[in-house]
């Protein structure tokens, strides 16, 4: 029974002083009396964070504890990204134990004992309105005060929890007892969250460098089809041209070969000797020879026609006129021999073009020389 009034006084003074925090507080609380004309300061965490440190290091000097530099709400984050402990700081300049608390908190020992737990430090002076908003969270009924938050696992997902609360003044060798007591009670299961975020972790790389393969393999096999297509598709245009080309050989030739049977049809009948009708020995490509009279005033093309249309047989239904979208072109040239001399066919007449070999020499037929076209090679592609 003895130790059970204190416990409900304690336990009436923590509901009492949660009443007055959140109802009349604001009015009689230090944090009422923050200096008016500041309102950047009031509304943001990150300038009461960096004027807290300001102010503790400005009194109580060097090293201090090394505090994060950050809002309540970012180091609450950063511990759960991290899988640390947050050990949460709260003091009020009233209270007769706080320049004591603090002192303590220099001490050298406490931040070797931070570094080497992995523990993340915040603090705050209810003064300022995030520290006080955050001592009616933690429910804090004495100054000054602190609390150890620590990541738990609930339903699947990371959740932090406060699992110790020292309120008044102790010395920093008991706080850091205490608060090694409730680390750890909680390793095991930071244990086990670290080492199931890091299976997760691992999975997820596993997933990404499983996708990132298969993206590269399924590029490389679109890569390949797309050069096969194109490559296809390449062939097929050659395989066009050539077959276009072909085909305008095969009209070409059928062209020539109906003007060569109308050229048949319409060589001019040979004239009977006489003092105007020269006579010429012509020596054909196969080394067969023909004699032929033409007029001194016949064209000289009147002969390239002669040797052109020499041994073709004129078509039944040859017409009158020529084939149309044709223009015809010798495969041959004309020389005299001894002196060799070229007989031109341009707009002469057959007297004009002999000239000094007027009216008998002999015509010798010379082949020109046709471009080789690599357009019938059927050799499949590389």
């Amino acid at each position: 029974m003895a130790g059970f009034l204190p416990w409900c006084w304690q336990l009436v003074a923590r509901v009492v002083t949660t009443i007055f925090a959140h109802t009349l507080g604001p009015w009689f609380t230090p944090q009422a009396r923050i200096t008016q004309g500041s309102p950047s300061l009031q509304d943001s965490p990150r300038l009461q964070v960096g004027e807290f440190i300001q102010e503790f290091e400005t009194r109580y000097g060097s090293p201090r504890p090394p505090f994060l530099d950050e809002p309540y709400d970012q180091a609450i984050a950063k511990a759960k990204r991290d899988l640390r402990c947050v050990m949460v700081t709260l003091i009020s300049e009233e209270h007769d134990d706080t320049e004591s608390f603090c002192q303590g908190l220099t001490d050298e020992s406490f931040g070797d004992f931070l570094a080497r737990h992995n523990v993340i430090l915040w603090g705050g002076n209810v003064k300022y309105r995030e520290a006080y908003e955050l001592s009616g969270v933690l429910q804090a009924s004495r100054f000054p005060f602190m609390a150890l938050i620590v990541p738990k696992s609930r339903s699947g997902s990371v959740r932090m929890s406060v699992v110790d609360r020292i309120e008044g003044l102790l010395p920093i060798d008991q706080v850091m007892a205490q608060a090694l007591v409730k680390i750890q009670e909680n390793n095991e299961s930071l244990a086990a969250l670290r080492t199931a975020r890091e299976e997760r972790e691992s999975a997820r790389l596993l997933r990404e460098q499983q996708n990132l393969a298969y993206m590269e393999s399924l590029r490389a096999d679109q890569e390949k089809e797309r050069l096969r297509r194109e490559k296809a598709a390449q062939a097929e245009q050659r395989q066009q041209e050539r077959l276009r080309r072909r085909e305008a050989r095969l009209t070409l030739a059928e062209r020539r070969t109906r003007y060569r049977q109308y050229l048949a049809a319409h060589v001019p009948e040979e004239p009977a000797p006489g003092p105007d009708v020269g006579r010429f020995g012509i020596r054909l490509t196969t080394g067969e020879r023909v004699t032929r009279r033409f007029r001194a005033s016949d064209p000289v093309e009147d002969i390239y026609r002669f040797i052109d249309s020499y041994g073709v047989t004129p078509s039944d239904d040859q017409s009158d006129l020529p084939p149309g979208d044709y223009e015809h072109t010798y495969s041959f040239t004309l020389v005299s021999p001894m002196p060799r001399q070229e007989i031109p066919r341009r707009d002469l007449t057959v007297k004009e073009a002999m000239g000094d070999h007027w009216p008998s020499t002999t015509l010798i037929v010379e082949e020109l020389e046709e471009e080789y076209t690599s357009d019938d090679d059927d050799s499949s592609d590389a």
